[in-house]
């Protein structure tokens, strides 16, 4: 509704048509005190006009409280369904790529490079390590590549990171 239709409504002491939102509700109740005072003589013309528009721009404010806490909700719940898919991939093939997105989905981070936490004599040990990891996974993944059919099936689900961050 339209703040015309809603001080129409208060003007004459009837409750507005529909399901109003909350806003529009406390609009209406601040709207159908002020008309109650000025038909009661408590409050003038001048009085009541200053109110209305005070009213006017306490309505506009929780409209918009309303709709950022609706954005935030909306983030919040794909954050969290975020994190229940890289949680379901880790738990279904617990490896250390599937970790780094269960990180990645709750901290918004990216872990640093492995090279880069190793000291200079133990680059190779690392690329041993990895390399013994990658055989690791192949072999308990023979013929299902059950971890490249879940990758490929939540590449098309939006991360939060790809959405616009209600606190920036």
């Amino acid at each position: 509704m339209t703040v015309d239709e809603i001080s129409y409504c208060a003007m004459g002491d009837m409750m507005p048509p529909g399901e109003l939102t909350m806003p529009e509700e406390l609009l209406w109740y601040r709207l159908r005190d002020i008309y109650a005072k000025h038909r009661s003589g408590l409050i003038n013309a001048q009085s009541g006009a200053i109110l209305k528009h005070e009213a006017v721009a306490q309505y506009d404010m929780d409209k918009k409280t309303v709709q950022s806490a609706e954005r935030i909700v909306a983030w919040h719940g794909k954050w969290w369904k975020e994190i229940e898919i890289a949680a379901k991939m880790y738990t279904d093939n617990p490896c250390v790529q599937t970790a780094d997105v269960f990180f990645s989905a709750v901290y918004h981070a990216r872990r640093k490079e492995r090279e880069s936490l190793l000291p200079d004599d133990d680059v190779q040990a690392g690329a041993d390590v990895d390399k013994a990891t990658e055989q690791n996974n192949t072999q308990n993944n023979a013929g299902a590549d059950t971890t490249e059919q879940n990758a490929q099936t939540n590449t098309d689900v939006p991360t939060v990171s790809d959405t616009e961050d209600p606190f920036a």
